[in-house]
C-alpha cells in the first residue's frame, strides 16, 4: 500500500469515526482531512510530466 493510499485511508477514517459517533467533524479534524488529501494528490503527482498546457 502506498503512502497516499494510507493517507486517504486515514482520512476516511477520520470521516467515519464522527459519523459512527453521530457528531460533526471539528474545524481541526476537517483542517487534518484535507492536509492529507492534498498531501496524496501531491504524492500521486510527483514524478509525472507536466501537460502541454503547463498543468499537472
Amino acid at each position: 500500500m502506498s503512502i497516499a493510499q494510507r493517507l486517504r485511508e486515514t482520512a476516511q477514517l477520520g470521516i467515519a469515526i464522527a459519523l459512527a459517533e453521530g457528531r460533526k467533524l471539528t474545524r481541526t479534524e476537517q483542517d487534518r482531512i484535507a492536509t492529507a488529501t492534498q498531501a496524496a494528490n501531491s504524492i500521486e503527482g510527483a514524478g509525472k510530466p507536466r501537460r502541454k498546457d503547463g498543468s499537472k
